[in-house]
């Protein structure tokens, strides 16, 4: 896979009753903050314990780019509090807010970073893939990642056109537990059942690979009708949420590397399946290239960075129905949200060409439960 491919797979009304929390306190009128952080924003996760918001700012991919860096932001009004600068590009984030810790993915160096969050440190860097035999590369890139608390255990996918791998971490030892091979082509998504011990992978072959989170072996694979791109994936009581990116310039490279699949037809849309089998309950077509899902499941709701639209969709978590939408005026890429308050942060993302050393934001967006009319 080309680097630019890589970059393009790491770039997250109808008349209904929306139950939305007590204390409520993001309303429409506060939204549209934003604040600038710096070239190369990827992930971003929400602290309750911190009460703040961190981003994974890549810094660029030139020579003279930037340093890569962590910064922590204010949760209501987006001011920066401190950035921490990391000796590798940051791309994916994933918090464990009890334990004060952050992991971060350096996806092009195969890193794992883990940072303290109470004293805003660097404890420990992990190395997960290795150099490949030119020394130019690594056998794998890092994307996304996530923590099961249960068992005290941290999943990175490894991409590879052929020979992707699962890495999982002992998070209370940093130490690599297992590699489990034959992930797929290319996984993108993850979604965990923590309870039921089952974690859910996406893969550009328009797949879901299930996890025995406990036994750590692939447990089955569903092929996905109609679906060409899972891009990212969310999980709640027994079902799974998938947005299918459609993005017209990856298609060709699909064509190219799975060429006995029929790539014809690619869609953007939402999907909901049923988590025991892979059934499509729902889909709802979508436009602008679904990306980044999040779940507010006390408010029933589903949240979709649609990224050429460069807005962000709610959409109901029973229905997929579309409740609202607020649209901003850079790319929307990927999603945090404070579920008690209603904010969501989305990373703003500047168009890819000629742009890549440009500064690039982080923006807070409040909805009006109201239900759109005409839809």
């Amino acid at each position: 896979m080309k680097t630019h491919w890589i970059f393009a797979l790491l770039a997250t009304s109808s008349a209904l009753a929306l139950p939305v929390q007590a204390q409520r306190l993001c309303s429409p009128t506060t939204s549209h903050v934003q604040t600038v952080v710096g070239p190369g924003v990827y992930e971003l996760a929400y602290s309750p314990r911190q009460d703040a918001v961190y981003a994974a700012v890549a810094g660029g991919f030139n020579d003279d780019a930037p340093p890569s860096s962590l910064v922590q932001l204010d949760a209501a009004t987006l001011q920066e509090q401190s950035r921490l600068l990391l000796p590798y590009r940051a791309f994916g984030l994933a918090l464990d807010d009890q334990a004060n810790r952050l992991y971060v993915g350096h996806s092009l160096q195969g890193r794992i970073s883990v940072i303290d969050t109470q004293r805003n440190r660097r404890l420990h860097t992990v190395q997960l893939s290795q150099l490949r035999p030119d020394g130019k590369r690594y056998e794998h890139d890092l994307r996304g990642l996530i923590l099961d608390k249960s068992q005290g255990l941290l999943f990175v996918p490894g991409l590879s056109a052929g020979q992707s791998v699962l890495f999982v971490l002992d998070s209370r030892n940093l130490a690599l537990k297992t590699r489990i091979p034959d992930l797929g082509f290319y996984p993108t998504g993850l979604a965990l059942d923590e309870q039921g011990g089952r974690l859910y992978v996406s893969t550009m072959a328009g797949e879901i690979v299930v996890i025995d989170t406990r036994a750590l072996r692939i447990q089955e694979r569903w092929t996905l009708p109609g679906v060409h791109q899972p891009i990212n994936l969310a999980y709640y009581q027994g079902r799974l949420y998938v947005t299918d990116q459609g993005l017209d310039s990856i298609t060709p490279w699909q064509q190219r590397l799975l060429p006995k699949r029929d790539w014809s037809g690619s869609r953007q849309q939402v999907l909901m399946l049923d988590a025991t089998d892979g059934q499509i309950l729902a889909a709802q077509p979508v436009q602008g290239n679904p990306l980044a899902i999040r779940l507010d499941t006390a408010a029933g709701l589903a949240y979709v960075s649609e990224r050429s639209e460069r807005r962000v969709a709610v959409y109901s978590l029973d229905t997929l129905r579309p409740v609202a939408a607020a649209t901003t005026d850079k790319l929307t890429n990927s999603l945090a949200l404070d579920t008690r308050t209603g904010r969501v942060y989305v990373s703003l993302k500047n168009p890819a060409k000629g742009q890549e050393l440009q500064e690039e934001s982080v923006g807070l967006l409040c909805f009006d439960p109201t239900p759109q009319s005409g839809q």
